[in-house]
């Protein structure tokens, strides 16, 4: 799965999702520090990235947009995070316009 990584992501939770396979950008490398979320939402979905972070700014967006992994503790486990990435990847679930809440659930 192709991911595009808020600043606000612990570097524990970047290295174990690097590590189950997931193809993994930083927003600081890869647009910069302090893009602002739009931006990051609108790049990701040109680029097919989904959008994980701890921001709720990104959730409640009008679609056309990037699926949105949100984290809505700043330090969730990091097994049960990577847990439901691999599960949606493994699943098949169409991320299209989609807001998902890991680890607890998918909205």
């Amino acid at each position: 799965m192709r991911i595009i990584v808020d600043e606000n992501v612990s570097d524990a939770i970047v290295n174990a999702i690097r590590a189950a396979g997931h193809e993994l950008a930083l927003v600081r490398n890869t647009y910069g520090n302090g893009t602002d979320d739009t931006e990051i939402e609108s790049r990701a979905s040109e680029d097919g990235r989904a959008v994980l972070t701890h921001d709720d700014d990104f959730l409640g967006l009008d679609p056309p947009h990037a699926p949105i992994f949100f984290m809505p503790d700043d330090s969730p486990p990091v097994a049960r995070v990577v847990g439901a990435v691999n599960w949606l990847e493994e699943n098949g679930v169409d991320l299209t316009d989609g807001e998902f809440f890991v680890p607890d659930g998918w909205a």
